[in-house]
C-alpha cells in the first residue's frame, strides 16, 4: 500500500485523500462530490487525515525518513516559493491545502486558511510519541526515538506525570535503543523511577 501511496498521492504539501478530484457532483456518491475541485474532502490534503496517515508510520516503527517527509510536508517552507504557493506562514497547520496537483498545479497546494480542525494534537502526538518516542504508559515513559536518517542527534523536553524529562539522543554504535538515567543504563527503554516535581536527565543512544 505504502509504495503506491507515494506514487499516486503524495505531493510537495502532503498527501492527498484521494486522486483524481471529483469534478462535477454524482448523485450516487454524494456530498463530497459536491466540494470544489481539490478542496476540503474532494481530494485535497487533509491534513487531519494525513497526520493518522503520519502516525500510522510511526506505528510501524520502520518508517522515520517517510514519517518526517510528511509532517514536514504539513509546515510551510522554508522557501519562499512555498510560501507564496500556499499563502501562508509556518504559523498553524490548516485544515487542508488544495489538492489536484497533476490536473490543477496554479492552485495546488494553497491553504485553505481554516482553524476549524483537530489537526495540530495529532501532529504534536506524532512529533512528541513517534518522532521523539516520548510515550506513556501506566507505569513510565517509553523512550524509542525515531530520528530521520539525516539527523545525527536530537534534545527534547517532556513534562509527564509533573516531572520534566530532558532527553539527549544520538547515533552510536549501538544495535538497539539504549537509555541511560544518570549511572544506570536501563535494561529497557523505560523510564519508571521518577516523580512529580523532579528533573530526569535522560541519555538515549540509537543505532547508526
Amino acid at each position: 500500500m505504502i509504495p503506491q501511496i507515494d506514487q499516486q498521492l503524495n505531493t510537495p504539501y502532503g498527501v492527498l485523500m484521494f486522486a483524481p478530484p471529483f469534478t462535477k457532483m454524482r448523485e450516487d456518491i454524494g456530498r463530497v462530490t459536491q466540494k470544489a475541485i481539490g478542496s476540503a474532502e474532494n481530494g485535497a490534503v487533509y491534513n487531519h487525515a494525513g497526520a493518522f496517515y503520519i502516525w500510522s508510520l510511526y506505528k510501524l516503527g520502520n518508517q522515520p525518513d517517510r514519517a518526517y517527509t510528511h509532517l514536514r510536508q504539513m509546515i510551510p517552507g522554508p522557501s519562499e516559493a512555498d510560501y507564496f504557493q500556499r499563502g501562508q506562514l509556518p504559523v498553524y497547520i490548516p485544515n487542508y491545502y488544495r489538492g489536484g496537483w497533476r490536473e490543477f498545479p496554479r492552485t495546488a497546494g494553497r491553504s485553505s486558511q481554516l482553524f476549524n480542525t483537530g489537526t495540530v494534537s495529532w501532529v504534536y502526538r506524532c512529533v512528541i510519541e513517534g518522532l521523539c518516542g516520548l510515550r506513556g504508559d501506566d507505569d513510565g515513559l517509553w523512550v524509542r526515538p525515531q530520528l530521520p536518517s539525516t539527523w545525527d542527534r536530537m534534545r527534547v523536553t517532556r513534562v509527564f506525570r509533573g516531572a520534566t524529562f530532558v532527553v539527549e539522543v544520538r547515533r552510536g554504535d549501538v544495535d538497539t535503543v539504549v537509555v541511560k538515567v544518570g549511572d544506570l543504563i536501563l535494561h529497557e527503554p523505560k523510564v519508571t523511577d521518577f516523580r512529580a516535581g523532579e528533573t530526569v536527565k535522560v541519555e538515549v543512544v540509537v543505532p547508526q
